[in-house]
This record gives C-alpha cells, sequence and structure tokens, in this order.
C-alpha cells in the first residue's frame, strides 16, 4: 500500500509540473486569444460598431492589402483593416471602453507590436484622439 501511495505521489507531482511547463509555454498565446474574445464584446449583431465612439488599437500599416495568412497576422484573431490616406491600416479588437483600448495596445505592445497604438471612430469615420475626447466629455 505504502508503494501505491509514493507511485501515484511522484506520479502526481511529474502531472503537476508537467501541466505548469505546459501552461507557461502557451500563457502568451492564451492571453492574446483570451483579449481577443474580450475586445470583441459581443457579436456585431447585437451591437452596431459603426455607431457611437470606438475605440481599436492599430498595430500595422501596409501600402499593400496583406493576405489573411501573413505571418504578422498569425494568432492575433479580430484583426481588421481600413483605408486611410492611401494606405491599408490594420487594428486589434475594438470597444466602447478607453481603459479597455489601453489595456488592448498594452497587450500588443508586449507580444512584439511595439508601435501599437489607440485610435477613435466615430459613426464609422476615424477622427482624432482630441475629437474623441470631446464626444466623450459630451455623454
Amino acid at each position: 500500500m505504502r508503494k501505491i501511495t509514493l507511485i501515484l505521489t511522484v506520479l502526481l507531482g511529474f502531472i503537476t509540473s508537467y501541466a505548469g511547463a505546459q501552461s507557461k509555454q502557451t500563457s502568451d498565446e492564451s492571453a492574446i486569444k483570451a483579449i481577443s474574445e474580450v475586445s470583441n464584446m459581443t457579436s456585431a449583431n447585437l451591437l452596431d460598431w459603426q455607431s457611437g465612439l470606438v475605440y481599436k488599437v492599430q498595430f500595422l500599416t501596409s501600402k499593400e492589402p496583406l493576405s489573411s495568412t501573413d505571418a504578422r497576422l498569425k494568432n492575433l484573431g479580430n484583426v481588421y483593416s481600413y483605408e486611410h490616406n492611401g494606405l491599408t491600416k490594420y487594428i486589434w479588437g475594438r470597444t466602447r471602453l478607453r481603459h479597455e483600448a489601453s489595456r488592448l495596445k498594452r497587450e500588443l505592445r508586449r507580444n512584439g507590436f511595439d508601435d501599437a497604438f489607440v485610435v477613435y471612430f466615430y459613426n464609422g469615420k476615424r477622427i482624432s484622439q482630441k475629437e474623441a475626447e470631446a464626444i466623450q466629455k459630451r455623454k
């Protein structure tokens, strides 16, 4: 009986340490996935993202549209693009909450997109930070 208890204890310790190592390995991917899901907040059918003030995080700009299989877009989820000043600009997530947008930006920067920054849209049109702040004050 003691041998079985000892074997089970060793086996349980091994499984626990293995699971911890696996968890650490995929923590970055899990964090991105979790924030992607939160940043989407709800399906487009339930919430019209073309109206009101919306915060998004821009992380990439390209002269030409990128393929959906481009390595730079890998593992992000909730990536959207828009045309602005003759360039294709890529954004990640969307939210109506300023602090959530800041959190999304920090997560992207932590995962290698050092130039990520928050962009502002009002009724589907890109606006400046100053305009967004003025709209926010009116609420």
